[in-house]
Formats: structure tokens, C-alpha cells, sequence
């Protein structure tokens, strides 16, 4: 399931940090509720995944890959 265009992609791609922008976005889109962003925020990038996998956003093959190489494969899987 597509989360983000193609473009939104590659501006998250080109950015150094970007968890906290990564968060607004989503909840920005409603895949996050406040609490959600608040303690994804407080626990982390493994929160972040786990997240978006229970939320069916990521099958368990995209989250494995995430947790391995990072915000690259996520944003590529969110935007696919």
C-alpha cells in the first residue's frame, strides 16, 4: 500500500535527518495518531517499523529489510 507519491520519496531520500519529518508526514496523512507520533519519537526507528508493519503499511519482508538497511529501503517501500 502506497503511503507516499514517488516525489515525496525522493525529497525524504535527499534529506540527512529525517525521522522527525518522516513522523509529521505520516501524521499529517492520518497513518498516526498523536500518541502514536509522540512514542514512536521517544522509542525510535525499530518503533517506527514495527509501527507501520502492525498497521499493514509494510509486509514483513519491507520491515526485515528496513531494519537492515535503514531509512532508504523504508521510504522506497512506503512509496511503492
Amino acid at each position: 500500500m502506497s503511503v507516499m507519491t514517488k516525489a515525496d520519496a525522493k525529497k525524504f531520500m535527499e534529506m540527512e535527518d529525517r525521522m522527525i519529518d518522516i513522523l509529521d508526514y505520516l501524521h499529517a496523512k492520518n497513518i498516526m495518531n498523536a500518541d502514536d507520533h509522540r512514542g514512536i519519537l521517544l522509542g525510535g526507528y525499530f518503533r517506527l517499523v514495527e509501527f507501520l508493519k502492525k498497521k499493514g503499511h509494510l509486509n514483513a519482508r519491507q520491515a526485515k529489510e528496513a531494519l537492515q538497511d535503514g531509512f532508504d529501503s523504508l521510504i522506497t517501500s512506503l512509496s511503492v
